[in-house]
């Protein structure tokens, strides 16, 4: 949340490394993606302890709601089509969902805040098409 000065880091660890990672205690946990994010920054471990403030895991597969959790780890942005978010469009297509959001990516809100933007945007543009005809 850049606008609150609140900085986060989401990760998704899937498949036979998140069944690894999850049976390790919370501290080894903790350990093993500071380490990863130390040499995938290439920075070191230290520097990302030092930084490091704390963490919340989530057991999706442990969550009723969330259906076993997401069916795909989420992509990076702007490598689905080259699109970041709703307000941009790729063939014609109008791309909304939790990977596509400006805010709370990756959870359920974001994916609300997306679809709502991109409802916007295109009611929008239908109204254009509407008026140059």
């Amino acid at each position: 949340m850049p606008d609150q000065g609140n900085f986060a880091l989401t990760c998704f660890l899937c498949a036979e490394p998140g069944r690894k990672w999850l049976s390790l205690n919370g501290d080894d946990r903790i350990e093993v993606v500071l380490k990863q994010l130390g040499s995938l920054f290439g920075v070191g471990f230290e520097v990302v302890k030092d930084e490091f403030v704390d963490s919340i895991t989530s057991g999706w597969t442990e969550d009723p709601w969330a259906g076993w959790g997401c069916p795909f780890a989420t992509r990076p942005p702007g490598l689905q089509l080259g699109v970041e978010n709703a307000s941009e469009k790729g063939g014609g297509l109008y791309f909304v969902g939790t990977e596509f959001a400006t805010d709370w990516r990756g959870y359920m809100e974001g994916a609300l805040r997306s679809g709502k933007e991109g409802a916007k945007q295109v009611l929008a543009d239908l109204m254009l098409e509407s008026q140059l005809k």
